[in-house]
């Protein structure tokens, strides 16, 4: 049984270069941004979670949901990440 996988982006690209460079079905790529709609239209960079959806079926999954609800929070913790380490960068360098 076939079913959605996901990667982690490996470096900085834009999201129509990691579009066109990933191998994808008909029905994988009909459905590419919405699945990846925290990233879509934007510099993609490296630690970023991307989904490939099921390539059996044009409509969503219960599983690429549940991706999309990982990818979503995984953009909420890498961005307090960079703002944290921004933070931390003024402090130390006004002190």
């Amino acid at each position: 049984m076939s079913e959605a996988r996901s990667f982690i982006n490996s470096h900085t690209q834009s999201y129509d270069s990691l579009k066109a460079d990933t191998p994808m079905t008909a029905n994988q790529r009909g459905k590419f941004d919405v699945l990846n709609a925290h990233i879509v239209n934007s510099v993609v960079v490296g630690g970023e979670l991307v989904i490939v959806g099921d390539p059996t079926t044009p409509s969503c999954t219960s599983h690429e949901e549940f991706l999309m609800s990982q990818a979503e929070g995984s953009i909420i913790y890498l961005k307090s990440m960079v703002l944290g380490w921004m933070i931390f960068y003024w402090i130390t360098t006004k002190c």
